[in-house]
């Protein structure tokens, strides 16, 4: 038997529907005899079974605890875990018949009028739904997931390895190539050995070979540690299964220009096959950057190519790095780039290579190797950011820079299956009378003529452009609207941009809308207000002027961008 010494602590707790201020004890069991304190601390003697440790116990005192109905008291900025109906205004509070036998009818003078609820944030449930999204999606996908060494002596390194974690049981399988730079430099330094590079590559001798080869162990051994003790502070079993091994061969990369680069090497073959079963097996597997040829000889071999030949041999959902704080910047909309499409990423490295700094060249060239490849998408993300990971990869938004195979974020013409995030983004719009009432049968009717902005699956814009047989070089953009997460975000503006390209692809010269309260973004926009009588008559006709719509137009061909854009609207329509 041991004994249970309790003391009285102030406390809260949660009903089925109410809370209740009560009186908290917690409990250190040793060995002796039991002691326990009530509610007035007094001493109580109880035996419980001994399990052979030291545990502490926090429970409620029985006695003291209580229920009633009261108005749960929510601070702005909250969100109270427990809610009575009586706390939202306008809401019916009378219960119902099946509630009517749980509402506490007795009148207790402990019992508080208003009680302070277990917050949490506002987003918490919006975030997770989005996110479950993903982690379906990506449950039993491959990731390929760059490490760089400089991450040891970096603050958030064990935060870094609890996400990798998080990933694996999840369900990502995953793969880890470690790139010991910074280790070899240090090596370096304590060796007195000279480094050399030509064209970025390290030239690699046998004394350099040796501290290499220390490096990578020492961080295959670091990461591996960490990421062995699973999740911490999560209240089931996780422990992860972590195996490295020569899951790949090398070959050397010989004498180019004169120049003998000794035992550097490149990735000759991924034993694909050997990794796809680790990973089966819900191992995460660590490449090193250190492997061997067939015949035995030992190469150091770039980390990032090897990261990027491995995904692209793996078919890799993604390849991530974890670099530092590059970002991409949007001279035009003075707004960060998050995602770049595979054609714009080429031509962006093209453009930029002598600007661009070596180790992000490098990742960008790594990214576009692999995406040509098969894999879908690459990601280079500021590793500086505590949880970058997952805010990469459970959030449509994502944090970091993204190159893309397949469509990411564009716009397109509707279909039918688009109607649901349609309907979601113009009805309250409709309801506040700021768009003409549509139901969804007039919608279905009229998808051929919409286009929608969509990222990552989710309709994000939308808008209509009506042509008319009686003035075929005239046309009316309608049902203009983007979600509210995405307003004020320039999404509005590339919609209209892409309309009226696609416009004047078709033969239109001028764009014309109706609008009650957006005619000031318009303005902004180079349209100007028109009488009614410039209306196609077809369109006077049915003109509600009850709504008493203003009248906005542009003249589309007194643009020159528009007429320098007209192929690539070609290739797109």
């Amino acid at each position: 038997m041991v004994e249970v010494t309790g003391f009285v602590a102030g406390g809260w707790t949660t009903g089925h529907r109410t809370q209740r201020q009560t009186s908290l004890r917690m409990c250190a069991a040793r060995d002796g005899d039991t002691s326990n304190a009530n509610g007035n601390g007094v001493a109580r003697k109880k035996k419980i079974p001994s399990e052979g440790l030291d545990q502490f116990v926090i429970g409620y005192s029985v006695d003291k605890l209580g229920w009633c109905s009261a108005t749960t008291e929510v601070q702005e900025g909250e969100l109270a875990a427990t809610v009575l109906p009586a706390s939202s205004p306008g809401v019916e509070t009378r219960p119902t018949p099946e509630d009517e036998d749980d509402i506490c009818t007795t009148e207790d003078e402990y019992c508080p009028e208003k009680l302070t609820p277990r917050a949490m944030t506002p987003y918490f449930v919006d975030t997770f739904r989005m996110s479950s999204v993903y982690i379906n999606v990506f449950r039993d996908t491959t990731f390929v997931i760059h490490i760089p060494g400089c991450i040891l002596e970096e603050p958030l390194f064990e935060s870094i390895m609890g996400d990798l974690a998080t990933l694996s049981i999840i369900g990502i399988k995953l793969v880890l190539v470690l790139g010991p730079k910074r280790q070899i430099e240090r090596r370096m330094e304590e060796s007195n050995l000279k480094e050399k590079f030509v064209a970025g590559v390290r030239v690699t001798d046998e004394n350099m070979l040796r501290v290499i080869k220390e490096s990578a162990g020492v961080l295959l051994f670091e990461v591996e540690s960490k990421l062995s003790r699973g999740v911490v502070n999560i209240p089931t079993r996780n422990k992860i299964s972590v195996v490295s091994g020569n899951f790949y061969t090398a070959q050397p990369v010989g004498v180019i220009d004169g120049e003998d680069f000794g035992h550097t090497g490149k990735v000759r073959r991924i034993d694909v096959e050997a990794i796809e079963r680790r990973l089966g097996q819900r191992d995460v597997v660590l490449l090193s950057n250190v492997a061997f040829s067939p015949s035995g000889e030992s190469f150091n071999c770039q980390s990032e190519d090897v990261a990027a030949v491995c995904a692209g041999q793996l078919k890799a959902e993604k390849l991530i790095y974890l670099g530092s704080n590059e970002v991409i910047y949007d001279t035009a909309t003075k707004s960060m780039v998050p995602n770049l499409p595979l054609r714009t990423a080429k031509e962006f490295l093209e453009m930029n290579a002598a600007l661009l700094k070596p180790a992000f060249r490098m990742r960008v060239q790594s990214c576009i190797s692999a995406l040509s490849h098969g894999v879908r998408r690459a990601h280079i993300l500021n590793r500086f950011v505590d949880g970058v990971l997952i805010m990469e990869i459970f959030h449509r938004d994502g944090v970091g820079i993204m190159i893309s195979r397949d469509l990411y974020e564009g716009v397109r013409p509707a279909s039918i299956s688009d109607l649901p995030g349609i309907f979601e983004i113009i009805e309250p719009l409709m309801d506040r009378g700021v768009l003409v009432a549509r139901s969804r049968d007039q919608l279905e009717a009229e998808i051929g003529s919409m286009v929608v902005a969509e990222r990552d699956g989710m309709i994000i814009a939308v808008a209509s452009l009506g042509t008319f047989s009686d003035s075929p070089e005239m046309a009316e953009l309608s049902c203009f609207a983007v979600h509210p997460q995405y307003r004020r975000s320039g999404k509005g503006g590339s919609l209209l941009s892409y309309v009226e390209r696609v416009a004047y692809a078709m033969g239109i010269r001028q764009l014309f809308l109706l609008s009650t309260q957006s005619f000031a973004w318009f303005r902004e926009r180079k349209f100007l207000e028109v009488s009614l009588d410039t209306l196609p008559e077809s369109r006077k006709q049915r003109y509600n002027r009850q709504r008493n719509s203003k009248v906005l137009m542009k003249d589309l061909s007194e643009s020159d961008e528009l007429e320098e854009l007209l192929i690539q609207v070609q290739d797109e329509v």
